[in-house]
């Protein structure tokens, strides 16, 4: 399933009262109310999305960072998501580095993208070294 057309700035779900529907099927209020339900809107303008993720990845150091790629799709629960595939340099790949250099990539991208509330894309990172990448030479990875 491929995510289609939503305009920017919409509310990445909508709500509805679960009380205000079973009061109008007659249904007595409190047995069985959940409150809201949140019904996820899976519509993106890819093309404002690729403009806002292309600045999100001029932004990352490029003494960490090689290469980012991204697809939208869905996850294993069907939900729509954002998938990144992101080459790191093999310094930054080093293992007393690692984690504080994936932890401030992915929140880079997190926070300049805001792929949830935004888009209603629930983001996926996925990290490679530089030479782990020429080895396996992966196509969805360049």
């Amino acid at each position: 399933m491929h995510v289609q057309d939503r305009e920017v700035g919409q509310a990445p779900h909508r709500q509805y009262s679960c009380s205000t529907r079973m009061a109008a099927r007659g249904r007595r209020r409190g047995t069985g109310d959940n409150g809201f339900v949140n019904v996820p809107t899976a519509f993106v303008n890819q093309a404002q999305l690729a403009t806002i993720v292309n600045a999100a990845i001029l932004s990352l150091n490029p003494q960490e960072v090689v290469h980012v790629a991204y697809s939208i799709g869905s996850d294993s629960t069907d939900d729509p998501a954002i998938f990144f595939r992101i080459v790191l340099t093999d310094v930054a790949s080093r293992e007393d580095r690692l984690a504080d250099v994936t932890g401030r990539v992915a929140s880079s991208l997190f926070d300049s993208i805001r792929p949830i509330e935004i888009w209603g894309l629930t983001p996926y990172f996925s990290f490679r070294s530089f030479s782990e990448q020429k080895i396996r030479n992966d196509p969805e990875w360049s």
